[in-house]
């Protein structure tokens, strides 16, 4: 008997998509990408996207990201299952739950995974970590779940890693950090801790830079320190620009 797929109500995915837009707009001041994505053929292709876990904001993130560079591409991803059925605003939208203490739990999610994947067109963001975990820990420590679907993938599916860093740099709020490394063909996955360590590494290096414009905007978010400060700039001093930093980033509506 075939595995259903978790559920994708369109509706709820249109509107929570623009939800996003405006709620991760008023929690940061941008997300910034670091280099290209990986090309993403959904015709031919099915993507897995592994990624480190740093944050509560991760899954809101993911979903944000998969739409700005591959948008329409229908997205799904395990979750934990108890945050699952506490976080009702998750069901719906392709996530499905996951248990990592089960052993039937983890093969409902290979069986899931699978299904998912059975077909181009579609795409798995997951953390292989599976708990939250500060992103400049070496060495990564990896659940089994991303190798053993690795080895049950079919030949139409890439992996690429993740890499994803909240930092704070000259304004109020936080940076939203992230690179995409290439995708690699299931055969490879030996390489799958060494390459989301690489390029974790590489963020790390631009983010330690403090430099927004060494990273493309995919969403330029709220700036400047508001309150009665942002009042006393704007009407006794007449500044319309509030950022407390100077430096602009590049923006970039849907990277190639």
């Amino acid at each position: 008997m075939s595995t259903a797929l978790p559920a994708r109500k369109a509706w709820k995915v249109r509107f929570f998509q623009a939800y996003l837009s405006w709620y991760l707009g008023r929690n940061f001041n941008g997300i910034r990408q670091l280099g290209p994505p990986p090309s993403f053929d959904p015709e031919n292709e099915s993507l897995v996207l592994y990624a480190n876990h740093p944050s509560w904001w991760d899954p809101l993130l993911f979903l944000f990201l998969v739409e700005h560079h591959f948008p329409g591409v229908p997205v799904y991803g395990p979750i934990d299952a108890e945050a699952l059925e506490r976080y009702g605003i998750f069901q719906g939208l392709g996530f499905f739950g996951v248990d990592q203490h089960s052993p039937a739990s983890l093969r409902s999610f290979l069986r899931t995974g699978q299904a998912i994947l059975s077909q181009p067109g579609r795409l798995l963001v997951l953390t292989p970590e599976g708990n939250f975990a500060d992103p400049r820990v070496r060495p990564l420590e990896f659940q089994v779940g991303l190798e053993q679907l690795a080895r049950r993938a079919p030949e139409h599916v890439r992996l690429a890693p993740l890499a994803l860093e909240l930092v704070h740099w000259e304004e109020r709020l936080p940076e939203a950090c992230y690179r995409i490394g290439p995708a690699e063909p299931p055969q490879a996955r030996c390489n799958w801790k060494p390459a989301l360590t690489q390029t974790l590494d590489e963020l790390q290096q631009a983010t330690q830079k403090r430099d927004p414009s060494l990273f493309l905007t995919s969403q330029e978010g709220k700036s400047g320190l508001g309150g009665l400060y942002g009042l006393w700039r704007r009407l006794i001093r007449g500044d319309r620009d509030l950022r407390h930093g100077s430096v602009k980033a590049t923006q970039n509506d849907r990277p190639a």
